[in-house]
């Protein structure tokens, strides 16, 4: 019989809810919580599989978001280990990423419902011009000026018709998802060192 311990699921989505999180914990066996965890992991996907109402950030979110709820619903919840001034970051970086999402959303149905319809050279025209009001949505603007300078190659190769408009779909999503890591890394940084670093 295994010797009961108390697993930690390490938050790669700690920024997802409106309370100050650090990590879900529950009192399993390892196989029990590779287990958990595959399901829901499972679960989270299949949630969102078919919602393509956003960005491959605003996806991932809302799969963090689904990961969370199906493991607090096999009955792991969160534990909090942080002083006063960590529990403040946490909430401000809460806050940020919620008006980060609202002021993404209009960008991203117009890119949704007027650029991808046009053709291939207006199309990439089209995104290139709602740049600046992404960088100025962000809480990171120089993550989000990375993100556009790593996309500009992409582009080019698009427009030379090197890449399909599927494949260069798919290397934006991929970019997205890498950008968001590094904005969890830097809040995760920032709440451990108790600092905000964000633009608001």
């Amino acid at each position: 019989m295994y010797k009961h311990f108390i697993f930690f699921i390490v938050a790669s989505f700690l920024i997802t809810g409106c309370a100050p999180k650090n990590q879900l914990v529950k009192d399993v066996t390892p196989d029990q919580l590779g287990k958990d965890n595959g399901e829901c992991k499972l679960e989270a996907q299949k949630a969102t599989q078919f919602d393509l109402s956003g960005s491959a950030l605003v996806q991932q979110i809302r799969q963090n978001e689904a990961l969370e709820n199906c493991l607090q619903a096999k009955g792991y919840v969160w534990q909090q280990e942080s002083n006063e001034q960590q529990n403040d970051i946490k909430n401000r970086y809460t806050q940020a990423v919620t008006k980060w999402k609202i002021n993404l959303e209009p960008i991203q149905e117009y890119i949704i419902n007027i650029c991808r319809p046009q053709e291939d050279k207006d199309y990439v025209k089209c995104i290139n011009e709602k740049n600046e009001e992404i960088i100025a949505a962000s809480f990171f603007p120089d993550l989000e000026i990375k993100l556009s300078n790593a996309l500009k190659e992409s582009k080019n190769q698009f427009l030379r018709k090197e890449i399909t408009r599927k494949e260069f779909r798919d290397v934006v999503s991929q970019l997205e998802r890498e950008h968001w890591n590094k904005m969890k890394e830097r809040m995760n940084n920032d709440i451990k060192a108790g600092v905000y670093t964000g633009k608001y």
